[in-house]
């Protein structure tokens, strides 16, 4: 059985997905504030700020994500669920943190990503 909150964020990507951004992130928003530890709303949201083309916003609402998974949650689990679930979008990726230089912090974020496809690949073989 799906929880509400699934469910909500189920309803949110679909609302994504169909154009309608504004209620999209605005559901977001307000799972993110429901869960705070449940890092789906969080990595939706700054997918969605970067398909809207608001980098600044997408940067800081990943900088949140990430302090939260300094807190002990696993990066990129999430964002793997997420990609799970049929995220097949553009994504652009910008570093404007302060851990490491722009082009250290590109490539890490591209290796990421570029794992995170090499095991959504295997499990889907």
């Amino acid at each position: 059985m799906t929880s509400q909150f699934d469910y909500q964020l189920n309803q949110a990507a679909q609302l994504e997905q169909s154009g309608r951004l504004d209620e999209a992130a605005a559901l977001y928003q307000s799972l993110r504030h429901e869960r705070p530890g449940d890092n789906r709303p969080w990595m939706m949201n700054a997918l969605l700020d970067l398909r809207r083309g608001n980098a600044a916003d997408t940067v800081s609402t990943l900088e949140s994500y990430l302090a939260l998974q300094d807190s002990g949650h696993e990066a990129g689990t999430d964002m793997l669920a997420l990609l799970a679930a049929g995220y097949r979008g553009w994504i652009g990726i910008e570093y404007e943190g302060s851990e490491h230089s722009e082009d250290e912090g590109i490539r890490k974020t591209h290796s990421l990503l570029k794992r995170l496809r090499d095991e959504l690949s295997a499990r889907e073989r």
